[in-house]
C-alpha cells in the first residue's frame, strides 16, 4: 500500500521498469546476427525488414565461428578419473547491416536496396519473385492422340484393326 499522499506504481508498470522498449524512429542502421540453426531465421528477418521498410542497403558478412563442446562419459572406468570428450566445431555464423544512408558499394558483401515498383504497378510491396504463374492453356498438337495402325493381313495376323490400340 502506498503511503498517504503517495500515488502507488502500477503493476505493470514495476514490473517492467528494467526494460525498455526497441524502437526503430530515427535510427539509421540496424544489425542482425545469428549462428547455426538461427542463420536462416537471421535472413527471414533481415526480409522481412527489407520488404516492409524498402530503400535499405545490405552488407552481408558470412564467417564460421568455431564451438568447443565437452561431453562427459556417463559410464566412467571404476579405477580411474572420468575421462570427458572435447568436440571443436565450425558453426556457420553471419551478421547482416540494414542502413538507409548509402554504403560502399565495393564493399564485399553489399547489396543495393531493390527498386521501388512504379506508379500504376503493383503497390502491395510484394515481389513477384517465386510466384508461380498459371499453366496456359493445352495445345492441340501435344495432347494425345489415339495411335491408329494398320495390320495387313500376314500369316500369323491377329486381326487387329484401325482404332484398337491405345498409347
Amino acid at each position: 500500500m502506498a503511503a498517504k499522499g503517495e500515488r502507488a506504481k502500477p503493476v505493470a508498470q514495476s514490473r517492467m521498469e528494467n526494460f525498455r522498449k526497441m524502437e526503430l524512429k530515427g535510427r539509421r542502421q540496424i544489425v542482425f546476427s545469428g549462428c547455426g540453426r538461427a542463420v536462416t531465421k537471421t535472413i527471414t528477418c533481415v526480409e522481412i525488414m527489407k520488404r516492409k521498410l524498402g530503400g535499405l542497403h545490405q552488407v552481408t558478412k558470412v564467417h564460421y565461428k568455431t564451438v568447443l563442446e565437452v561431453w562427459e562419459n556417463q559410464d566412467p572406468p571404476p579405477d580411474g578419473p572420468a575421462q570427458n570428450l572435447t568436440v571443436h566445431k565450425n558453426v556457420p555464423s553471419i551478421c547482416i547491416l540494414l542502413s538507409r544512408d548509402p554504403l560502399d558499394p565495393n564493399q564485399t558483401g553489399y547489396q543495393p536496396p531493390e527498386p521501388r515498383h512504379e506508379a500504376g504497378g503493383d503497390t502491395s510491396g510484394c515481389s513477384t519473385k517465386g510466384l508461380k504463374r498459371p499453366l496456359p492453356p493445352p495445345c492441340e498438337e501435344l495432347l494425345p492422340k489415339k495411335l491408329q495402325v494398320q495390320v495387313s493381313d500376314s500369316p500369323r495376323g491377329s486381326g487387329t484393326t484401325a482404332g484398337q490400340l491405345d498409347h
